[in-house]
């Protein structure tokens, strides 16, 4: 497991050191005390963190890319949809039966009687 040293340098500029173990950061934090005189320095233990790849698409309009770099909006990420409720069945009302229609259905070769 690595070890990060952050101390900050003679020249008061911010530092860096990994190291492979553990003895090997403390070594290092011993030379900076006791050779360089570095009172501040700080010991971090690294670990690596799983990260995922996640495929990403982005739609663009031909002719576009003009417009687009005059206007330079960083992306926004997709908002959440509330759920939509789900239809309640009403009851559907029987609409009126036209008169030659009805006609129609009393005769022997109606559309609804056979």
């Amino acid at each position: 497991m690595s070890h990060l040293v952050i101390f900050k340098s003679a020249e008061g500029k911010q530092a860096y050191h990994q190291s492979a173990s553990l003895d090997e950061a403390v070594r290092f934090l011993e030379h900076l005390r006791n050779v360089e005189r570095v009172e501040q320095a700080k010991l971090y233990k690294l670990t690596e963190v799983p990260v995922e790849f996640k495929a990403y698409f982005r739609a663009e309009l031909p002719g576009a890319e003009a417009a687009a770099g005059e206007s330079a909006t960083p992306p926004v990420a997709p908002a959440s949809v509330p759920p939509v409720p789900s239809p309640v069945a009403a009851p559907v009302p029987e609409a009126p039966v036209p008169a030659d229609a009805e006609q129609a259905t009393n005769g022997k070769r109606g559309l609804l009687k056979r």
